[in-house]
């Protein structure tokens, strides 16, 4: 049983029994307990509104998503800095720089992961005990993290420990301790990585779907490589002279005043140069579009946790698609329809629930049992993105899962209503307002609009572009952007006798071909 006297209510229940008590067994006076909350004023509904200020409460002040009130300042160097102050004792600094997997080449293959195990690990001021030292005292979050294009350092600390750590980052990027300690050190992490990244048949396939659009440059270099042991300490230090420099790099921070943050920036970050010291030649980014069906060994790695089935007894499917990257003016429409489309698994930790209004979660999981998990992927970058889905399925079903992918690629304009629109509008600025909410995301948000876009878009803006949607152009887009199929990859993954059983890839494109040219006959005789 509850103990009555941990609840707030416990006051009023044991003033009953105090007055049960004195009028049968006492005469003593009832001792009435001081009320806990003031006195609320009589409402004309039984229910008051969650919007109604509570008596004698103040109000919360924090973060606003829709705030659009960030400071933007350009240093000598080149170097971009930004900030939004609001009131908390915690300010989140991040550092992004422009590079990643996309911009190595044979000479240099895993670079990025490279350095990014190298981070915080010693300066030319400061040990690798001195910078943990220093981190335990001010209670900082520090971490790193790299992409395929961008590549970010992170703390989270105290505002008034700022000064402290502003000077550790500011070393750990721009006067990194680069030695043979240090690489060896970088070099022992990689082959872990990239057995995590092996052991997760999702992340693996999804990998293996951007070598399948993008070849081996450019976007299909994976971002962790079996190992590093090609790489000297020589080409680390050209590589960061080349990418490290001002005009690759955006400083931001949440939770602070602009100028002494801009003050911090010039004192710590004021080093870096400005620009390379020749210009780096980054070639195009071409879509190839190929197959690549990937045997399944018998002894590979799983996941422990989530295990439905066998791992060993599904087929793990993708197919993509070339699509427009974050700065098109439709990156918005791409947004909403990979939303709608959304999917699932068959296996909700948790408890179920979990995207069930989605397109693809009643229109594949709910009706094929044999299916897994089916879910729509958009990886939007700079220049060009890649759109698609992503599915498993038992081992024996993958040519009715990727029939069953095919048939929901080919119906998307039909299959879309206004209820399933609306909803997806919902969820999409949901989506965007939830995320900034969060400290470290609002920052990432803000860094990686300036670096990557050159400019600033407000949670308002964003949410406006999404309400000015309307079905029309969702469809305008679907025919515009995935009705041509020649710019397609495909991916399969699962032993190599259940692989054998699926379809031509050039098939695939056949179909779909087809059936949109039967379309557009039947639009212009209509």
């Amino acid at each position: 049983m509850h103990r009555l006297k941990h609840s707030f209510l416990s006051p009023i229940i044991r003033q009953g029994i105090t007055r049960i008590a004195s009028r049968n067994f006492s005469t003593s006076p009832v001792v009435h307990p001081p009320p806990i909350f003031p006195k609320k004023p009589p409402l004309s509904s039984p229910f008051s509104s969650l919007q109604t200020p509570y008596p004698g409460i103040p109000e919360p002040s924090g973060l606003d998503p829709s705030s659009n009130e960030i400071h933007i300042t350009k240093l000598h160097n080149g170097i971009t800095v930004a900030s939004l102050d609001y009131d908390s004792p915690i300010t989140n600094v991040t550092v992004l720089i422009k590079t990643g997997s996309k911009y190595e080449n044979e000479t240099n293959y895993g670079i990025n992961a490279l350095i990014d195990r190298m981070f915080w690990k010693g300066s030319q001021r400061f040990s690798y005990p001195e910078i943990n030292k220093v981190v335990d005292l001010t209670g900082a979050a520090i971490g790193s993290q790299v992409g395929r294009e961008v590549e970010q350092l992170s703390m989270d600390v105290l505002t008034t420990k700022l000064p402290d750590m502003m000077q550790i980052i500011g070393d750990t990027v721009c006067a990194p301790l680069l030695n043979e300690e240090t690489l060896q050190i970088g070099k022992e992490n990689i082959p872990a990585l990239y057995d995590v990244l092996i052991s997760d048949p999702q992340h693996l396939v999804s990998d293996l779907l951007h070598k399948a659009a993008w070849g081996n440059q450019s976007y299909g270099n994976p971002i962790y490589p079996p190992d590093a042991e090609h790489i000297t300490l020589e080409t680390v230090e050209d590589y960061q002279r080349d990418f490290y420099v001002g005009e690759r790099m955006v400083v931001v921070a949440t939770g602070v005043k602009h100028d002494s943050f801009v003050n911090l920036c010039q004192k710590y970050f004021g080093s870096v140069h400005p620009s390379p010291r020749t210009p780096i030649a980054i070639p195009p980014s071409v879509f190839v579009g190929q197959e690549l069906m990937v045997a399944k060994e018998e002894n590979h790695p799983e996941t422990p946790g989530y295990i439905p089935l066998n791992p060993k007894e599904l087929i793990y499917l993708a197919f993509g698609v070339k699509m427009i990257g974050y700065n098109d003016k439709d990156y918005v429409t791409a947004c909403l329809l990979d939303i709608i489309l959304g999917g699932g698994f068959s296996f909700s930790a948790g408890g179920p629930g979990k995207g069930m209004l989605s397109l693809l979660y009643k229109e594949v999981l709910t009706k094929a049992e044999y299916v897994d998990s089916i879910n729509s992927l958009y990886y939007p970058y700079e220049d060009q993105g890649l759109y698609g889905l992503i599915g498993s399925a038992t081992a024996q079903k993958g040519h009715e899962l990727i029939s069953l992918m095919l048939l929901n690629l080919r119906n998307l304009d039909n299959k879309i209503t206004p209820e399933l629109f609306k909803r997806g509008i919902n969820q999409l600025k949901g989506s965007v307002l939830m995320k900034l909410e969060n400290r470290f995301l609002r920052t990432m948000d803000m860094g990686s609009q300036l670096l990557l876009s050159g400019k600033y878009k407000t949670a308002k803006e964003i949410c406006q572009d999404i309400d000015n949607l309307t079905l029309k152009d969702l469809r305008n887009f679907i025919d515009r952007r995935l009705r041509d199929y020649s710019n397609s990859c495909f991916v399969g993954f699962g032993t190599q006798e259940n692989m054998s059983g699926l379809p031509v890839f050039q098939d695939m494109k056949n179909y779909l071909h087809h059936i949109i040219q039967k379309k557009k006959k039947k639009k212009k005789k209509g």
